[in-house]
């Protein structure tokens, strides 16, 4: 890494930590809100994960990518009001948002890092990620769930923007 990405690097650190700051007290607010939503206020948090998430992916930080990315998801999920800002919604962004910190203080190994674990909790907001019952096995013990995602990679649910389709298309699709 020359001087010139080292330089470049270090701004992105800085920046996206000045906006990773605020997101604690802005997702709380949020949350607190419930169905009267404040948009301005997600489309803030949007904001400073969609700049991550166009930094990392210019800078080569592909891990560091992939979660602001599936962040940027969810908070898009808050503002079209496709979800509530549910406790459990709000704790999951912040612990995802807490790990995106993390790797900023250690953003040149960030890309040796797993993310899939926090990235698969962020995706279980995804509207249609309904839990869908697996039959039970032939010894009777009932089979564990699945979530409508895999479902989804297995047979291309999608629409045209590449969102899952409806749960009730997926249900119907699994019976």
């Amino acid at each position: 890494m020359d001087f010139a990405d080292q330089e470049l690097i270090g701004e992105f650190v800085v920046e996206s930590l000045e906006g990773l700051a605020n997101v604690e007290s802005q997702m709380l607010a949020i949350e607190e809100a419930d169905s009267n939503v404040d948009t301005d206020l997600v489309n803030s948090v949007f904001r400073t994960m969609h700049s991550i998430k166009g930094s990392a992916g210019f800078l080569g930080l592909g891990k560091i990518e992939n979660l602001a990315h599936a962040l940027e998801e969810v908070l898009n999920y808050l503002r079209n009001q496709g979800i509530r800002p549910t406790s459990d919604v709000v704790t999951t962004v912040l612990r995802a948002t807490d790990f995106i910190t993390e790797l900023m203080h250690t953003v040149e190994d960030s890309n040796d890092t797993d993310v899939s674990e926090y990235v698969g909790e962020l995706q279980k907001f995804r509207p249609g990620a309904v839990e869908i019952s697996t039959p039970v096995d032939s010894k009777g013990a009932e089979a564990s769930a699945t979530t409508c995602e895999s479902v989804v990679a297995q047979v291309s649910l999608e629409d045209e923007m590449g969102e899952p389709r409806c749960a009730k298309e997926v249900a119907d699709f699994t019976r």
